[in-house]
């Protein structure tokens, strides 16, 4: 997997955005999901993988960039001032 230097939580990301963030309820989700035209099956596949985020077993961080590149990956902070 390829990652930042640092792991974020959505309303980190958003706070550094400067936008507000609100989780919403899977069941919300799904429902707004499917009214913009979603099929059930990829509903179902973005719920399961938002929960995933959420839950923190995505959250660790590789070495992978500086692997590839020879760079030492941006912070989120860098790149938003890029």
């Amino acid at each position: 997997m390829v990652t930042g230097p640092e792991a974020l939580t959505h309303a980190e990301i958003a706070e550094k955005l400067g936008v507000p963030f609100r989780d919403v309820p899977p069941q919300e989700a799904a429902d707004g999901l499917r009214a913009q035209g979603l099929p059930d099956w990829f509903v179902a596949d973005l719920l399961w993988l938002y929960a995933d985020m959420a839950s923190g077993t995505m959250s660790h961080v590789t070495p992978a960039v500086r692997e590839l590149t020879g760079r030492a990956p941006r912070t989120f902070d860098v790149f938003l001032q890029t």
